[in-house]
């Protein structure tokens, strides 16, 4: 079968290439992937990304309803900021938090005391505190301990906020305000049963979930840490 009529078969609809790449830079963005994942979508009013992470997907999508859902709340939180603020507001702020706190691809000590500060006061903190984090983290990961504290390593000559991401921010925000978009930090299997006692019409689930033998920052997060136990589950849902 040529991929012609897998287009066919699945009523795609025609797509172009403008994607805009997410603002986090992490490992594991499916954001070069989204022609081939797109493909094999099918026409619907509404994407469920259950395990959204970044939101490449559904919000490149062109599904005009969006459901993001991630069950990391400070991902979420962070994703709900980009939906109710301008972005020349957001990157302000960024800026301002860089000058006040001296952050730097090379410096590891700034770093280190601005971590300190947000696990010390995270709870009453806009959630662009943990981003600038993320932005100068290692391989801009993200990762918390068993006592919900921010413990990624220094990015040292690596992650910063750096023009590339600067100049996609802004993009990246349109496309969320420009869209239907709702997030949700809900346990996959608890949205999953909702969507299907709801009998929601007219809507696509798609499933990303984190893969439970890797050792990753986030996977090792304890919260939401992704085992055997819960690749099972979502198999039998």
């Amino acid at each position: 079968m040529d991929v012609k009529s897998v287009e066919n078969l699945c009523g795609m609809v025609k797509m172009n290439n403008n994607y805009i790449k997410d603002p986090f830079n992490y490992m594991g963005s499916k954001f070069k992937l989204l022609d081939q994942i797109y493909s094999l979508f099918p026409e619907s009013e509404i994407i469920f990304d259950i395990f959204g992470g970044s939101g490449c997907v559904g919000i490149n999508s062109s599904f005009q309803n969006v459901v993001y859902n991630d069950a990391l709340p400070q991902l979420t939180e962070i994703l709900k900021y980009f939906k109710e603020n301008k972005a020349e507001n957001i990157i302000s702020e960024i800026e301002l938090l860089i000058k006040k706190y001296n952050l730097s691809k090379s410096n590891e000590q700034e770093f280190l005391d601005f971590r300190k500060f947000y696990n010390e006061n995270k709870d009453h903190l806009s959630p662009i505190y943990l981003y600038c984090l993320i932005l100068h983290s290692f391989n801009y990961q993200i990762g918390f301990n068993s006592n919900n504290e921010f413990n990624v390593s220094f990015g040292r000559e690596r992650s910063s906020f750096n023009k590339a991401i600067k100049d996609r921010l802004p993009k990246y925000i349109e496309l969320i305000q420009n869209k239907n978009f709702m997030v949700t930090n809900s346990r996959f299997n608890e949205l999953i049963d909702f969507i299907i006692s709801k009998n929601i019409n007219s809507s696509f689930v798609y499933l990303d979930p984190p893969y439970f033998c890797s050792d990753d920052s986030y996977s090792r997060t304890k919260s939401i840490k992704w085992t055997e136990e819960l690749e099972i589950l979502l198999y039998k849902k």
